[in-house]
C-alpha cells in the first residue's frame, strides 16, 4: 500500500517503466453487445447495468462488476448512478464473505477515512439521491479481488448503474 501511494505522489513514476511491471485492465459497465466492428451490435451504447455474471449468494442474486485474479491492485473507481439502495461488496483472496461491505451504490458511504484527493464525490453528487464519486486509494490484493453489486430492485435492475474499475495485475509472486 505504502509504494502504491507513494507511486501516485512522485510525478516522475510515469516517466520510467513500472517496477515490478504490471497491466492494466479495466472492468466497466461497457454495454456487452459491442464486440467487434464486424459483428451486430458494435455500436450499441446501454453503458449501464451491464456486469460480467449474476451469483447466487445465500438468499440474493449479486451482479459481478469485476472479478480479477491476484495478485493485483484496484487504482481507480469511479461510479454514478441515479439512485443508491442496494449493497456493494469486495470480496478479497477467495474469501466466501465479504471484507468490506457498502451500504449503497456510494463510495462515500463506505466508512473510509481519507485525506483529500483519494475519495472525490462528482459535481452532480447528493448523498441521497443521484450522482457518483471517484475512489483513487490503491487496493492491493495477493491472489484474487471480486466486487459485487446487490439490487434492491432484484431480480430485474431497473436504475442506470455506471462504474468503470481500473486495476494492475502483476507476475505471480509480486
Amino acid at each position: 500500500m505504502s509504494s502504491l501511494l507513494k507511486e501516485m505522489a512522485e510525478p516522475l513514476s510515469v516517466s520510467a517503466w513500472p517496477l515490478p511491471a504490471y497491466a492494466l485492465k479495466q472492468a466497466s459497465s461497457y454495454d456487452r453487445r459491442s464486440v467487434s466492428p464486424d459483428k451486430p451490435g458494435w455500436f450499441a451504447n446501454t453503458d449501464q447495468a451491464q456486469f460480467i455474471r449474476i451469483e447466487k449468494n445465500d438468499n440474493h442474486k449479486e451482479y459481478v462488476m469485476l472479478d480479477a485474479e491476484g495478485p493485483g491492485a484496484i487504482v481507480r473507481f469511479w461510479l454514478t448512478t441515479a439512485e443508491k439502495p442496494g449493497k456493494m461488496r469486495f470480496y478479497f483472496d477467495n474469501e466466501s464473505s465479504a471484507s468490506v461491505e457498502i451500504p449503497a451504490f456510494d463510495l462515500m458511504k463506505a466508512g473510509f477515512n481519507l485525506g483529500p484527493g483519494l475519495l472525490q464525490p462528482h459535481s452532480s453528487y447528493d448523498s441521497i439521491n443521484k450522482g457518483g464519486n471517484t475512489l483513487y486509494l490503491p487496493i492491493p490484493y495477493q491472489k484474487h479481488c471480486k466486487i459485487t453489486w446487490e439490487d434492491p430492485d432484484t431480480p430485474n435492475i431497473k436504475q442506470p448503474r455506471y462504474y468503470q474499475i481500473n486495476y494492475r495485475t502483476y507476475e505471480a509472486g509480486t
